[in-house]
């Protein structure tokens, strides 16, 4: 039988390579342009290699290693929007307005992120490196730097799904940092646009909880086991006067946004806690959180569409009543407000000696500095 000739290149540039274990589609071309290397895909044999090679060498325009961060972006979008109409389109066991999808929290801080990439948006994908996006990244503030890595670890993955990166490029694109600390796995804080959303809708008596469990930042059993006995709406305060450690018993100052909640559950009815069920008996977040989380929260926050939520590395998950805590001290940090008075109002340590809490100057200035967070 007679030898197997030898495939002949015809293409004078780029590079041909074999890769074992890639199973049919082995054969991978490359090429270099002003220094820098363009994967061009994988392929079942040297002459598919060699003629894609060719092709581009005639016309470059036409390949996906050649499309910017902005028509990437785009393709992504539209892809993602349409598999999330789809979801929920048999949710709701009807077709829904495509609108009404993109503006849940999910899609515009998707939208946000993108418009914060701005200076990338004419650059080819392929040539973005990990470097390029996190100087981009530190420009931004914290949540926004989270959001804008969110957002280039799904364009990483869709870019090697459409073969205009290659896998080292995904795996350095999906490792970008944030200067940040990295969040907890269990909470979260609710975004900008969730809190909107929240005001928007602050009639209903649980988004009043929530609201001001965000800026008061307790923990959300000291909300639910405070008696309204001990708040003090003259002095714009109230009082925890049990806890989990030795710096929980404190004053913490209302904010002049959430006073008129504080009012509204305090003559909502006879109960000697402030925040109750409806019918007025106590919640009883200890003893069953996960009625509470049922009954109450879940069913309050899934009704406005912000129940869910993605995480940094893609996965989706659920707020928690720890996130108005999360929320508030991300915020603070990110405002630039007092640590010291922070810790105090959370009732952390804060390792400083002379500041007595109980005294009204003290508490006064406590409200100043609440006062100042948006």
């Amino acid at each position: 039988m007679p030898k197997k000739q030898a495939y002949k290149r015809k293409s004078k540039r780029g590079s041909i390579s074999r890769a074992s274990g890639r199973g049919k589609k082995c054969w991978k071309a490359a090429i270099t342009e002003d220094g820098k290397k363009k994967h061009l895909g994988w392929f079942e044999t040297e002459q598919e290699a060699d003629e894609t090679l060719m092709e581009y060498i005639e016309n470059p325009s036409n390949f996906p290693c050649n499309k910017t961060f902005k028509q990437v972006y785009e393709g992504w979008y539209n892809k993602y929007l349409a598999k999330e109409i789809k979801r929920h389109s048999r949710k709701e066991g009807h077709p829904v307005n495509p609108k009404d999808i993109e503006q849940n929290s999910t899609f515009r801080n998707h939208q946000a992120a993108y418009s914060a990439f701005e200076d990338l948006h004419r650059k080819k994908f392929c040539e973005i490196t990990k470097k390029v996006v996190e100087e981009e990244i530190y420009k931004k503030n914290p949540p926004m730097q989270r959001k804008l890595k969110i957002l280039i670890r799904f364009l990483a993955e869709y870019a090697l799904d459409e073969e205009i990166i290659d896998g080292s490029r995904y795996y350095e694109l999906q490792n970008v940092r944030t200067e940040s600390v990295e969040k907890s796995e269990k909470h979260y804080p609710f975004s900008q646009a969730e809190i909107d959303l929240l005001w928007k809708n602050s009639g209903n008596r649980y988004v009043q909880f929530i609201l001001m469990g965000i800026y008061s930042g307790v923990r959300p059993g000291e909300l639910l086991k405070l008696k309204k006995v001990d708040v003090q709406l003259e002095k714009n305060c109230f009082w925890i006067l049990k806890g989990k450690n030795n710096n929980a018993r404190r004053a913490v100052p209302i904010h002049k946004k959430t006073k008129k909640f504080f009012e509204n559950w305090i003559y909502f009815n006879d109960s000697e806690f402030l925040i109750t069920r409806l019918d007025g008996l106590p919640m009883r977040a200890g003893s069953d959180y996960n009625g509470f989380l049922s009954a109450y929260w879940d069913k309050t926050l899934d009704d406005l569409g912000i129940l869910h939520y993605v995480r940094e590395n893609g996965e989706e998950s659920i707020h928690r009543p720890h996130d108005m805590r999360v929320t508030f001290a991300t915020r603070w940090a990110d405002q630039g407000l007092n640590e010291v008075y922070r810790q105090k109002i959370q009732g952390h340590s804060s390792g400083s000696v002379g500041i007595d809490v109980y005294t009204q100057p003290f508490i006064e200035s406590l409200v100043i500095e609440l006062n100042k967070l948006k």
